[in-house]
């Protein structure tokens, strides 16, 4: 029988897909903004370097909670799932930066929620907090 996935890591696989979107978002926004056409030189100013402070945030975030998810349950099993970023990124890509959504795309997307609904059901280990006696 399929065990149930404990609410802390629902609660951290969210917060990873959210941080890996933003993350991700971001960065291109400092690419596209901030970054481009700029020397290393002119990148010494204060509104650029709290521009590339958030960034760094952001991503300390997402690495400390990814840490906190490998503790937590499978690799094989939580990797999958956090492929979700991807359609969040295009989304808001495609609304935002006018990228444009090829049928390709679409299906690439349709194969990830199709992995991840595969994968999710399947057999995982998750690490049961012990409380302290």
């Amino acid at each position: 029988m399929q065990q149930k996935l404990p609410l802390k890591v629902i609660f951290r696989l969210t917060l990873g897909i959210f941080l890996i979107s933003l993350l991700e978002i971001y960065w291109k926004y400092l690419a596209c903004n901030i970054i481009a056409n700029k020397s290393f030189g002119q990148l010494i100013n204060i509104h650029d370097i709290v521009a590339i402070l958030i960034l760094v945030i952001i991503l300390g975030c997402q690495f400390a909670n990814w840490l906190y998810v490998l503790k937590l349950a499978d690799l094989s099993f939580i990797e999958p799932i956090m492929t979700i970023s991807y359609i969040f990124v295009d989304i808001y890509s495609y609304f935002v930066f006018h990228e444009d959504i090829t049928i390709k795309r679409i299906i690439g997307t349709l194969i990830i929620i199709m992995g991840v609904w595969l994968i999710s059901g399947t057999t995982h280990n998750t690490i049961r907090v012990r409380s302290k006696s």
